[in-house]
């Protein structure tokens, strides 16, 4: 009998359900012993983290603020995957949508909804625009978009530092606090989560249901047979990089509208970056985008809580780093299955 490794080009769910429960039970030791270090007892401080983040309004409300920018940072990253286009520039796209929104709020004269309309089309322009260079130089120079759309969130981060210290100075290194709210569904929750599920489940629904999901699903399997049926492969990869920086400067504009209703330095929180995390978790799925984003959210959550304990937010990052490296690792080995071949028998 011999023994031999292939790689599936694609993952069987069995596999990949094994090794991801198999991290996240990695994941859970490294959490209690942590703990331990810390003199805390394990199941003690779990009890507490689990009653705080869904047992008290205030965790609920928390989870649900991070869940919503989560989910449209993260749609915009897995719309870029596929296309195998890799957006990293979601936390710049992020920032610019957030100020152009916080602009619009703050000169803007009309009614309260329109303010709010005109707000969220201001905060998808300055998304667009801040990956159209990427897109741009990728189409016709050939431009990796790897390292533009990173090089961009740093750019964007001074921006915001500059408007918040000069043209859009306010109070205690912010703007001024910005005369218009999205309307509240429960407590400091409001309407900008339904509108990040609409378009999970929009971009879910085209991609599975419509003429146009499929060739993106062929131009993102093979350029090759998208050139062969008479698809252009650049005009998708355009389209498909602007909804995703739209995406992300929606985040930016429900985040600053919705939430903090001020920008500032440091708006982002790292939002744009994690949804990265959260489109990796999602497996090219988009209504799997929803328990990412949760899970996602309920670690952020957890960081706050163990910051009242007196415990080092850094672990938390720790934590986030290890789940995506490990999930990485995880999928990838899904993909291998071993074969036992027997030799035949010499027939006599």
């Amino acid at each position: 009998m011999q023994t031999y490794i292939r790689r599936l080009s694609i993952a069987p769910l069995s596999f990949v359900t094994l090794y991801r429960i198999f991290v996240f039970t990695i994941i859970l030791l490294l959490c209690v012993l942590t703990a331990w270090g810390y003199g805390f007892h394990p199941l003690s401080l779990t009890y507490m983290i689990l009653s705080v983040s869904f047992g008290t309004r205030v965790g609920l409300e928390g989870i649900l603020l991070y869940v919503t920018p989560l989910l449209l940072t993260g749609a915009a990253c897995l719309l870029a995957f596929r296309l195998w286009i890799v957006n990293n520039g979601a936390e710049g796209q992020f920032l610019l949508g957030s100020l152009m929104s916080t602009w619009v709020g703050l000169h803007c004269n009309f009614s309260g909804w329109l303010c709010i309309v005109l707000a969220g089309l201001a905060g998808i322009a300055g998304g667009v625009l801040w990956i159209l260079v990427p897109t741009l130089a990728k189409i016709y120079a050939g431009v990796n978009e790897i390292l533009t759309t990173l090089m961009l969130n740093f750019i964007a981060t001074f921006i915001i530092i500059y408007c918040v210290t000069g043209p859009l100075a306010g109070s205690f290194t912010s703007s001024p606090i910005i005369p218009i709210h999205l309307p509240l569904l429960w407590g400091n929750v409001h309407i900008g989560i339904l509108i990040a599920l609409f378009c999970v489940f929009i971009l879910a629904w085209v991609s599975t249901h419509t003429k146009w999901g499929y060739e993106l699903r062929v131009c993102g399997a093979s350029t090759q047979a998208a050139h062969y049926i008479g698809l252009s492969v650049n005009q998708y990869l355009f389209i498909i990089m602007l909804i995703s920086g739209g995406l992300s400067g929606l985040a930016g504009m429900l985040e600053v509208v919705g939430t903090v209703h001020r920008l500032q330095p440091g708006i982002s929180n790292g939002l744009g970056y994690l949804g990265i995390v959260v489109s990796i978790l999602a497996r090219n799925s988009f209504l799997s985008l929803i328990p990412s984003a949760l899970l996602i959210a309920f670690i952020l959550n957890t960081s706050i809580i163990l910051q009242t304990q007196q415990l080092n937010n850094a672990i938390t990052l720790i934590i986030t780093g290890l789940l995506l490296l490990l999930i990485a690792i995880a999928d990838e080995l899904a993909h291998y299955q071993y074969i036992k071949i027997y030799p035949k028998q010499k027939e006599i």
